[in-house]
Order: C-alpha cells, then sequence, then structure tokens
C-alpha cells in the first residue's frame, strides 16, 4: 500500500479474488478503511491514540459499494477517499476505486461514521475533541456543518 497525496495505490492480491477470478467484493471495504485511516493520518489525526487514549470509537453506521468493472488479480487500484459531510457528530467519506493503468472506475462507495465511548454511548467529538475539530475543519473539502 502507498500513500500518495489524497489517495492510496493497492497492489491487488491473489488471495482477494473470487472463484470467477476478479476482486472479491468484501474487500473494497477493507480498502476503504485503509484509505480512510490514510485520510485521517494525512491531516494529522491519529485514530489508534484517539482509541488508545480516549477511549473513543468511529464505528460504521452505513456502508455502501456500487460496481462498475471488474478489479482483477495484480492491477493496481487508485482509491480516492474525500470526506463529503462532518457536523461534529457524524462524519461521511465518499471513495472512488480506478484502475491505474486503464484509469477506468472500478467502482465507488460511501460510508457514514459515528463518534461513541467505550460503551458505545454517543459523543459529540466537536465539543470533546476541539483541536482535532479545529483540524477537520482546516483541512478537509467537505460540507462542515456546525
Amino acid at each position: 500500500m502507498t500513500t500518495i497525496d489524497n489517495y492510496i495505490i493497492h497492489n491487488t492480491q491473489y488471495h482477494e479474488t473470487d472463484q470467477m477470478g476478479v476482486i472479491h467484493h468484501a474487500n473494497y471495504v477493507k480498502w476503504m478503511e485503509e484509505a480512510r485511516n490514510m485520510f485521517f493520518d494525512s491531516i494529522g489525526i491519529n485514530l489508534v491514540e484517539m482509541e488508545r487514549n480516549n477511549n473513543v470509537f468511529m464505528p460504521v453506521l452505513f456502508e455502501s459499494v456500487n460496481y462498475i468493472k471488474a478489479a482483477k488479480y495484480d492491477e493496481k487500484i487508485k482509491i480516492i477517499c474525500e470526506c463529503i459531510k462532518f457536523n461534529g457528530i457524524k462524519v461521511e467519506f465518499e471513495y472512488t476505486f480506478h484502475n491505474m493503468t486503464t484509469n477506468e472506475l472500478c467502482a465507488y462507495g460511501r460510508t457514514s461514521h459515528g463518534f461513541v465511548d467505550k460503551t458505545f454511548k454517543p459523543i459529540i467529538f466537536k465539543d470533546l475533541f476541539k483541536k482535532e475539530y479545529k483540524i477537520l475543519k482546516e483541512n478537509i473539502n467537505c460540507n462542515i456543518n456546525d
């Protein structure tokens, strides 16, 4: 996995294919997580630290993937992750998956997340993490609703 700007490049692996020889659909969800983590790392927010030091978690509330063209073994897939909505309580991301050789769109997806404490009680991120909230506001290109 390589991180470049606002996307990652994933080299597809044989073990990610299904019986038809194409990348199994479940891998796209894993790739979205990798791209999302890269997004946070790139703006200076360490999600692992937030979990370990503050017992704050970001569960998936919704996810979807629309498949356009099959990705196959030994292809390079560019995965772009963009924040499309953030209101201090929930955050939504959009993802696109492009074949690096042909530049064809293979799939696109979306996830929505909340913020909870270790007891799974929802928290208001913008109230508890003012510094990180400010970083998100200054570094993302999305609709921020206060």
